[in-house]
């Protein structure tokens, strides 16, 4: 609570009512955020973390569906980060650092293989915790 106080105060000094009132509407724009976070974890079975993004980071997808956790904006699989995605993905303690569950990891790489098959030259899958290109490619 101390924090809110110390915002509330802040927002009043830079700019009376309407910075407090601008500190109202940013906190029931993130309400909305958290609820419709909460619909996506449903949704796709990946919960909603703490370090997690509340809405899409600038430069990067704007649609959910092109994310390998798309509840929480991570892992973006767009042609542009197709490679970075499995990259991420594949690095050690990524899941324990991400707080992800072994089956919401699991999710997650079936869905970054399959996003990311739209956009690279070799084809992936998941396999073990770990993305690996199909064999033959």
């Amino acid at each position: 609570m101390g924090k809110l106080l110390q915002e509330i105060n802040a927002a009043a000094r830079e700019g009376g009512v309407m910075g407090v009132w601008s500190l109202v509407v940013k906190a029931s724009e993130r309400d909305k955020l958290r609820e419709q976070a909460k619909a996506r974890a449903k949704k796709y079975g990946i919960s909603v973390k703490e370090n997690g993004n509340l809405s899409p980071p600038k430069g990067y997808p704007d649609k959910a569906s092109e994310y390998g956790d798309p509840v929480n904006y991570k892992y973006p699989c767009d042609a542009e980060h197709a490679q970075p995605a499995v990259n991420y993905y594949n690095q050690s303690g990524q899941r324990s650092d991400g707080g992800y569950s072994t089956a919401e990891w699991t999710i997650i790489g079936r869905r970054i293989a399959r996003l990311v098959n739209r956009h690279l030259d070799a084809k992936w899958k998941y396999e073990d915790g770990k993305l690996v290109k199909k064999e033959g490619d």
